[in-house]
C-alpha cells in the first residue's frame, strides 16, 4: 500500500481522515494524500460533512478546523 515506510502515527491519521470523509477504497488512497497537501479542497469537504452532521456556524468551523488540525496541518498564522 505505502511505498514509504511510515511512522504509526502518520498511518492511523491518514486511516481516520478517509473514514472522516467517506472514503471506501484504496484507490481514493492517493488523491487523499493529494488533498492533504491541498488544504482547501479537504476544508470544503469537511464544511460539506460538518453541514450533514447538522453543524452550524462557530460550530462548523471548530469541526473543521479540528479535523485539519488532526491531519498535520498548520494555520499560517498561529495564534497566541
Amino acid at each position: 500500500m505505502f511505498t514509504i515506510l511510515m511512522p504509526i502515527h502518520e498511518i492511523i491519521v491518514q486511516r481516520i481522515l478517509l473514514l472522516l470523509i467517506g472514503v471506501q477504497t484504496e484507490d481514493n488512497l492517493n488523491t487523499e494524500i493529494e488533498e492533504k497537501l491541498m488544504p482547501d479542497k479537504l476544508k470544503k469537504k469537511l464544511k460539506a460533512k460538518a453541514k450533514k452532521k447538522g453543524f452550524k456556524g462557530k460550530k462548523a468551523d471548530a469541526y473543521v478546523y479540528g479535523t485539519m488540525r488532526k491531519t498535520g496541518w498548520k494555520p499560517k498564522k498561529e495564534k497566541t
